[in-house]
């Protein structure tokens, strides 16, 4: 197994996405470096995922740095917002198959039970 450049690791089954917070612009690990894994149901030696594990703290600095960057944000022109909102879109059409890759692998089973 090895890490690429593009923030995967090359499994057997596919690529393992190996995910990062993003706070004030810098990806950061979580409080302590915890971290969870997500594996494919059908194979469970498949891990399609592996995140942090954020708690509390994290949140509560992600909060703060939303806080402090909304007033830039507020003041940039709504054009420029929205050329910057079309090209996330563009992104995730450009990687719709891989992004549908993982999600298939990785998909969430919900009980019956969880949603009542």
């Amino acid at each position: 197994m090895d890490t690429r450049a593009n923030g995967t690791r090359e499994r057997v089954y596919g690529p393992t996405l190996l995910v990062k917070n993003i706070i004030g612009g810098r990806e950061r690990p979580a409080q302590g470096d915890a971290t969870f894994a997500r594996n494919n149901p059908a194979f469970g030696d498949d891990v399609v995922t592996i995140a942090p594990r954020s708690g509390v703290e994290d949140v509560a600095e992600a909060c703060r740095a939303a806080r402090a960057a909304q007033p830039a944000w507020a003041r940039t022109p709504a054009p420029q917002r929205a050329l910057l909102l079309a090209r996330a879109a563009e992104l995730l059409v450009e990687r719709k198959e891989t992004l549908a890759r993982f999600i298939t692998r990785e998909r969430l089973v919900i009980k019956s039970s969880a949603l009542s």
